[in-house]
């Protein structure tokens, strides 16, 4: 093979890594404001990633690195094609996540991850809207708001299942415990491995002045 043949195909090659892209739906999600929207997005990467969302489509791209791969895409409702107060909040992994300037296209999110460490990591992020005009932050806010104690939940759980060796982690139902105490959360999950799937029922106690967890108990059935 000639080396301007080679140089060609290689080029090529990297055009069409770099061109993937992974499409998905959103799974609906119980909110707990009916004021607000918000889809939250876990993906696996290993260099950087373009997450882009109109209403309830996702398009997972690549941009440089190994093809990133989806693990999670909820979203309490399609998000708005008019204008709306766009916010994004980083809640796992050690890297850039930020809106890009496509973000402000109204009905439109698109959402940077940057890998810093190398090797497949998992990232985990949300983007929440409220009927307002459009303002978008740029960087995520890693704080967490009063509202928070079921995704807060529901990543500490995610952990904990991952941990014991599971790789994809989907949930059932999840919300504030029916019985009146109000610093409970909990649900129902389910998730799979190379050798097994398994069924777990899930409580975790969280703060209710900053939606912090405090303890999670997860439970195989």
């Amino acid at each position: 093979m000639s080396k301007g043949l080679f140089l060609t195909f290689f080029a090529l090659a990297a055009f069409a890594v770099n061109a993937q892209t992974y499409h998905r739906r959103a799974s609906l999600v119980y909110s707990s404001d009916s004021t607000e929207g918000r889809c939250t997005v876990s993906v696996l990467v290993d260099g950087a990633a373009d997450i882009e969302m109109r209403g309830d489509d996702a398009t997972l791209r690549n941009v440089t690195g190994y093809p990133p791969r989806w693990q999670r895409f909820e979203c309490t409702g399609p998000m708005p094609a008019s204008g709306v107060d766009l916010r994004l909040r980083a809640i796992e992994g050690n890297g850039e996540v930020k809106l890009t300037r496509d973000s402000f296209v109204p009905g439109v999110s698109v959402v940077r991850v940057t890998n810093l460490e190398g090797g497949d990591r998992l990232f985990t992020f949300e983007v929440s809207w409220t009927p307002s005009r459009p303002v978008y932050s740029g960087e995520a806010d890693r704080s967490t708001v009063d509202d928070d104690a079921i995704q807060s939940c529901r990543t500490a759980v995610e952990n904990r299942i991952r941990n014991d060796g599971y790789r994809y982690v989907r949930f059932g139902s999840i919300g504030m415990d029916d019985r009146g105490i109000s610093d409970r959360v909990s649900g129902t999950a389910s998730a799979t491995s190379p050798y097994r799937t398994s069924s777990f029922d899930f409580n975790c106690r969280v703060n209710t002045t900053d939606g912090q967890v405090r303890s999670v108990d997860v439970t195989s059935r």
